[in-house]
Parts: C-alpha cells; sequence; structure tokens
C-alpha cells in the first residue's frame, strides 16, 4: 500500500487543485452583495442607515474585482506562479468577500430588533456555505 501512496505525484495534486479553485464559477461571487443588500433591506428597512450599505459594499467590490483579475491573470498565463503562490493570493483576495458580508451584519448588530439579527445571522451562515469545497473536490 505505500508503494501506491509513493507513486503520487504532488505537484500535479496541487496544480489540479490550484486550477479547479482558480475556475469557480464567478457568477455567485457577482450575485452575493445585491442579495445580501436585498435581504438586510427587507430585514431592516429605513432603519438602517446608507453608510451599513455602502462600506461594507465597496470592500466587497474590491474584492470581487481582484478575484476577477486574479481569474483572468490565471486564464493568461497559469505558469507564471507556483500554485502555491496562486492560492495564497486566491485567499488573499477571497477573505474581503465574506468579511464585507459580516461587517454588514455587525454594523446591524447595533439597530433595535431581536428577529432581525437571527435572521441576520442566517443569512451569515449562507454566505459562508458558499465556500467553493465542490469547485475544489470535484464531482462527488
Amino acid at each position: 500500500m505505500t508503494t501506491a501512496i509513493a507513486g503520487i505525484d504532488r505537484s500535479r495534486i496541487d496544480a489540479v487543485l490550484t486550477r479547479r479553485l482558480l475556475s469557480i464559477v464567478f457568477l455567485p461571487r457577482v450575485l452575493g452583495l445585491p442579495t445580501a443588500w436585498a435581504i438586510s433591506v427587507a430585514i431592516y428597512g429605513q432603519q438602517a442607515p446608507l453608510w451599513m450599505y455602502i462600506g461594507p459594499g465597496l470592500l466587497y467590490l474590491v474584492s470581487l474585482a481582484s478575484c476577477w483579475w486574479l481569474q483572468s491573470r490565471y486564464t493568461r498565463d497559469p505558469e507564471s506562479l507556483t500554485p502555491a503562490r496562486w492560492r495564497w493570493l486566491y485567499g488573499l483576495f477571497s477573505v474581503p468577500t465574506p468579511i464585507s458580508i459580516g461587517l454588514m451584519g455587525a454594523a446591524f448588530a447595533t439597530l433595535p430588533g431581536e428577529q432581525e439579527h437571527i435572521l441576520w445571522a442566517f443569512v451569515l451562515c449562507m454566505v459562508v456555505g458558499w465556500v467553493p469545497v465542490r469547485a475544489i473536490n470535484g464531482p462527488i
């Protein structure tokens, strides 16, 4: 059994995982912010001031643009960086996406309404559920 494992090419695995990670469909990311805004407007209505939407929205858009740029660059020249460096950059550019939604929720936590806070916590759980695990692992 150890001889079968010894024959596995680790660099090939790294390359495949990196390709899958950087080939994740971009549309769910684009829809994430408008979805979060629509849900938060439905939950909080006029209670939330505009800055609670705009600040996190700008962070989300910067993350979105960075991820799009990274995917474009990877598509043009995947060999320009090591798989580890591609994955590191993907993490760096992707992390602000859920953080922006979390910041919006943290701002909303200052508003009155216990039921609203519970609903927004549910929205945060849904955002976390969009983690790209299936794209990395491939068909199950």
